[in-house]
């Protein structure tokens, strides 16, 4: 049986807060990506009692550029599953199995680059995610 469906993390730097991102909005935005290409979106009681406690995190970075009005951000999507290590500490992990990321730079106001780059992103494990399932 494949990845049953994920719960949606998002986390934005500050700088990018600042910038005009809000994390509700797109943790909205993802959740509703990830449900139009087919992936279920689970809840925190979902999530908890699924094997493997499945979630997707999109990690937001962004930073001024300081010779100019641009942000120099950082995409990360991760999908993670717990995990039990089988050597000693013999406890429980969140492993990362499927990760991407990119790097890019937007002018003023570019808070849409940044947000579509995050859809791309998204997509990418989409296109992903339906190829397995």
């Amino acid at each position: 049986m494949g990845l049953p469906g994920v719960l949606v993390y998002v986390h934005l730097s500050d700088e990018l807060k600042q910038a005009g991102l809000d994390e509700a909005t797109l943790r909205t935005e993802v959740a509703s990506q990830l449900r139009r290409g087919g992936v279920r979106v689970l809840t925190k009681d979902e999530m908890a009692r699924t094997p493997g406690m499945p979630s997707i995190e999109v990690n937001v970075n962004g930073q001024p550029h300081p010779d100019g009005p641009w942000i120099l951000y950082n995409v990360r999507v991760t999908v993670a599953e717990r995990a039990r290590l089988l050597r000693p500490p013999h406890g429980l992990v969140d492993a990362w199995v499927w990760n991407v990321s990119t790097v890019g730079c937007t002018g003023p106001g570019g808070v849409s680059d940044i947000r579509e780059a995050v859809a791309e992103k998204v997509n990418t494990f989409v296109a992903t995610y339906r190829a397995a399932n």
